[in-house]
């Protein structure tokens, strides 16, 4: 580096050299920054100039699980004492009203279209006829909750019987298109 007061004219007064060289000093120290500030603008960047956030910013503790809301996932089973009282008592209701009375206004309201025996799709064999029990839900079966179409459910698979002679599931089928739309099951019903 240079002397700086043999750099002034020694015209200029003391008060003014004195000014100049805290400037001339300021901007050498100034300097040196920037040229750091320069490489490190990119730390903590991707090539496109995205932030990449430290792995801890968004941690998650250990014992955190995602559980998708689907009616896929059966908590029935898991916790049963928080589904008592939740399906339908025919014992609880008015003598006027019966079982009977409550699936024909089903079928009358169009929640369920049909039952039948339908074969399986999957099987091309003629020799083998498989039957399995089929129901035709209606526009208003749509229009119900969860829990109201596993009551209904429920509720015209006890009637029937339907577990109780060796079927395993009855298949759910739209009313318009005919295509298999789920199934109920002992277990629950299984929407696709």
């Amino acid at each position: 580096m240079f002397p700086v007061s043999g750099f002034f004219p020694a015209v200029l007064s003391r008060r003014l050299r004195f000014a100049l060289c805290a400037t001339v000093v300021a901007a050498a120290l100034m300097a040196a920054p920037a040229a750091k500030a320069e490489e490190a603008r990119t730390t903590g960047r991707t090539v496109s100039g995205l932030t990449i956030y430290p792995k801890h910013f968004f941690a998650t503790p250990e014992h955190y699980e995602f559980l998708p809301l689907t009616s896929n996932h059966d908590p029935h089973h898991q916790h049963p004492q928080q589904w008592d009282g939740q399906d339908w008592d025919p014992a609880g209701w008015n003598a006027d009203w019966t079982v009977e009375k409550t699936l024909n206004r089903l079928f009358e309201n169009r929640t369920f279209a049909k039952q039948y025996m339908g074969g399986s799709k999957r099987v091309n064999n003629k020799n083998i006829q498989a039957h399995i029990p089929v129901l035709e839900v209606g526009p208003t079966f749509y229009k119900l909750s969860d829990l109201d179409r596993r009551r209904s459910l429920k509720l015209l698979a006890d009637y029937t019987e339907v577990f109780g002679k060796g079927y395993e599931m009855i298949e759910l089928r739209d009313w318009r298109s005919h295509e298999t739309i789920g199934s109920y099951t002992p277990k629950g019903m299984f929407l696709h």
